[in-house]
């Protein structure tokens, strides 16, 4: 995993001339969860702000649009609880798109928590580590094994920060990394479980 995003950030910091499969754009969109006047849950569009990026962001209204509508269909969800209402054939009810909505909330959900990835280090005395907090990728870094890491701030000293692009979500959102070892941390408490 650090190896897969310290090349996506080598890449952003050289923008080597014939790589062109990882050159992505800025993210400007996000894909967000809220819940209406009658608390049904919905998903929309939305430029990102500073404080929450949303479940999944993108460079362009286009590309956040089409991501949405394959996983209106992937998950069966309602079109217009979407923001899609255009594609609303009424083919799914509402008890279906709770249902449904619940499953694809729990997927991509996730990457909304702070949640921190460990491995090998770069030699057998230190360990690696990727740091999402609260839903926003800020880095990865390496600790000596005999260092006691008790809450975020410590991590922090040791972070390489990072820029958050859509191929850093793919990598973090990869099935691949499923069994990685990793911490996930309370929103309430910045202390952290022994790693």
């Amino acid at each position: 995993m650090v190896a897969s995003l310290l090349e996506e950030a080598e890449i952003k910091q050289h923008w080597p001339h014939y790589n062109y499969a990882q050159k992505s754009a800025i993210l400007r969109y996000g894909v967000y969860k809220y819940e209406d006047q009658n608390g049904e849950t919905r998903i929309g569009i939305n430029k990102i702000n500073s404080q929450y990026k949303g479940i999944m962001q993108f460079p362009s209204m286009h590309k956040a649009r089409v991501w949405l509508t394959e996983k209106v269909q992937e998950f069966q969800l309602n079109p217009t609880f979407c923001g899609l209402a255009v594609f609303d054939d009424n083919s799914i009810d509402l008890k279906t798109h709770k249902k449904n909505i619940k499953r694809f909330l729990a997927e991509y959900l996730s990457l909304e928590q702070t949640i921190i990835w460990y491995g090998n280090g770069r030699s057998k005395d230190e360990y690696s580590f990727v740091l999402m907090e609260k839903g926003v990728y800020k880095g990865f870094g390496f600790v000596d094994n005999d260092i006691q890491i008790t809450d975020l701030t410590i991590l922090n000293d040791y972070l390489i920060p990072q820029h958050d692009t859509i191929v850093v979500r793919k990598i973090l959102a990869s099935k691949k990394y499923n069994n990685l070892r990793k911490k996930v941390i309370d929103a309430k408490s910045q202390l952290l479980p022994q790693l």
